[in-house]
C-alpha cells in the first residue's frame, strides 16, 4: 500500500511511458515516507507480466519481488552500520547476467548513505556505463552525504512528508495518523504492533519534556533512553516535537530561528547515530545544551 506522492509516481509514469526512465534514480527525503516502498513499485511496473504503469501484484514476478525472492531485483542495506565494498560488488556482479524471468534487472540501495568510500566509488564505475535493462535505485535521508561524483550521475526525485489528513483517510485512525508525523510506514507500523505505538507515545511524552525541563533534567532524559537503548527513537521523537514547535510558531507568525537550529543539531545527532560508533549519550548532551 503507497500512501501518498501522487506527483512523484506520476512523474515516474511518465518516464516509463516515454521510454526515458533513467538507469539510475536517487529517491531523498524523510525516513518512513515511502520511499523504499515507491522503490519496489517501480521495478514491479518494469517487470510486470501484464506491462501496464503499474504493477498488478498477482502475477508471479510482482509477487517474487514482494517476498523478496526475485532473481532479477537486489536489494542492500547497511551491515554494521555501513554498506561495504563487497555488497556492491557482489551485486554489480549478479547485474552482469541477462534477467532470469523480468525484462529488468534492479537494484535498491536503502541508506545509500552509509555506502564506505570504496563501495561509492565502486558503484560508481557502474553508474558510469550500466548494464543494459537494468535500474539502480539509491534510497537516502542524507544526499549531501553521497560522492558529488555518484549523483551527478543519478536522476533524482525528492520525497516529503504525507499529510496527516491523507494518512487518516487511507488507514482510517486519527491517532495514528497524528502520530505519525507525516510517515505513512511509522503509521502502518503502529498498527501492526499496537505495543510499538504505546511504546512511541511514553517516549514522545518524555521527548516533549525536552523543551521545557532544565539541563539537569534534559541530561537525566537521555540518560534514561541511553539505557533502554532506545536513543534513535527518543530522538525522533525530540525530532517531531521540535519540528510541530516550529510549525506553531509560523502559524503565530513568530520567528522560527532557534528551532530551525535545533532540528539541524538533532537531524546531525540522528546521522551520527546511524553512521558512526560514537558515544550518542555524549552527542545528545551537546546537543541538549545548544537547544
Amino acid at each position: 500500500m503507497i500512501i501518498g506522492h501522487k506527483e512523484q509516481i506520476e512523474k515516474i509514469k511518465t518516464l516509463i511511458s516515454r521510454k526515458k526512465l533513467p538507469q539510475a534514480l536517487l529517491f531523498t527525503g524523510p525516513e518512513s515516507v515511502g520511499k523504499k516502498k515507491i522503490a519496489f513499485w517501480l521495478l514491479k511496473t518494469l517487470n510486470c507480466e501484464k506491462g501496464d504503469l503499474s504493477p498488478c501484484e498477482k502475477c508471479l514476478s510482482c509477487k517474487e519481488i514482494e517476498e523478496g525472492v526475485s532473481a532479477d531485483v537486489f536489494f542492500i542495506s547497511p551491515e554494521k552500520k555501513e554498506i561495504q565494498l563487497g555488497q556492491i560488488e557482489e551485486v554489480i556482479r549478479k547485474i552482469s547476467f541477462k534477467s532470469t524471468r523480468g525484462r529488468f534487472k534492479g537494484v535498491i540501495i536503502d541508506n545509500a548513505h552509509l555506502m564506505n568510500l570504496q563501495a561509492q566509488n565502486a558503484l560508481l564505475k557502474t553508474l558510469e556505463e550500466p548494464p543494459e535493462n537494468t535500474v539502480i535505485v539509491l534510497v537516502t535521508e542524507y544526499p549531501d552525504v553521497i560522492l558529488s561524483t555518484v549523483l551527478s550521475r543519478v536522476f533524482k526525485i525528492n520525497f516529503s512528508f504525507v499529510s496527516k489528513k491523507e494518512i487518516e483517510s487511507i488507514l482510517n485512525n486519527k491517532k495514528v495518523a497524528a502520530l505519525s508525523f507525516g510517515c505513512p510506514g511509522i503509521a502502518i507500523n503502529y498498527l501492526r504492533y499496537p505495543e510499538k505505538k504505546r511504546e512511541m507515545e511514553e517516549i514522545e511524552k518524555k521527548a516533549r519534556k525536552m523543551l521545557k525541563e532544565d539541563v539537569v533534567s534534559r541530561f537525566a532524559l537521555i540518560k534514561e533512553a541511553v539505557e533502554k537503548k532506545n536513543t534513535e527513537t527518543f530522538l525522533f521523537c525530540w525530532l517531531k516535537t521540535v519540528r510541530e514547535e516550529m510549525f506553531l510558531q509560523i502559524e503565530k507568525r513568530k520567528k522560527t530561528e532557534k528551532e530551525r537550529d535545533a532540528i539541524k543539531k538533532i537531524e546531525e545527532a540522528i546521522f551520527l547515530n546511524q553512521k558512526t560508533n560514537i558515544n550518542i549519550q555524549l552527542i545528545m548532551e551537546e546537543v541538549a545544551v545548544q537547544v
